[in-house]
């Protein structure tokens, strides 16, 4: 998943750890922080080149908790929780979320992630659980959270028109996209049409 968001134009920062979520998203927010160090660094490869007013926290599982924690930080610009484990972040995102969860996953519930996305509604927020999906395959270039993903990226950070339809308006494509068993979003996102 890192390669391919970098191979379609996202500089990423990965957190090397099993334990993501036990600082409540610090290392998330660490790694933001490094790449803007490295943005305002004339020695660094990154001078300049990373768009420090566009930042999306991204996770998965004890990541996607983390992800939602790191959000409450203002530098967090939207947040993508994917089959997030328990958490108590919700309360303080202040930016557009989505929530993907995987129909077969026993490990996170799909009604898991349902839940985190209702108690969300204070912000833009969606869900989407694909159909098929377990726990540990988000790997998988067959995998359809991987163009979601990459689409809510292009949405929220650069307003890409194609992605934009598939989150907003009347008729947003998510919603009959059929590898997706259930999908939502709540009156906020609604307003954005």
């Amino acid at each position: 998943m890192l390669r391919h968001l970098a191979d379609a134009g996202f500089v990423v920062a990965a957190a090397n750890t099993t334990q993501s979520n036990a600082d409540k998203g610090q290392n998330v927010l660490d790694g933001v922080r490094a790449l803007i160090a490295a943005n305002d660094d004339a020695a660094s490869v990154y001078h300049g080149k990373i768009d420090t007013a566009r930042i999306a926290t991204i996770g998965h599982s004890q990541g996607g908790a983390a992800a939602i924690n790191a959000g409450a930080d203002p530098l967090v610009t939207a947040v993508l929780a994917l089959e997030p484990g328990p958490n108590t972040g919700q309360d303080r995102i202040h930016t557009p979320t989505l929530y993907l969860a995987g129909e077969d996953d026993d490990i996170v519930r799909p009604a898991w992630v349902r839940n985190q996305y209702d108690r969300s509604d204070h912000v833009p927020t969606w869900f989407a659980e694909l159909g098929g999906a377990g726990h540990l395959g988000i790997g998988k270039e067959d995998n359809g959270f991987r163009p979601t993903i990459t689409n809510w990226l292009k949405y929220t950070l650069y307003n890409d028109e194609t992605a934009t339809a598939i989150f907003t308006g009347p008729e947003w494509t998510l919603e009959t996209d059929p590898a997706f068993t259930e999908t939502a979003r709540n009156a906020k996102a609604r307003d954005l049409n």
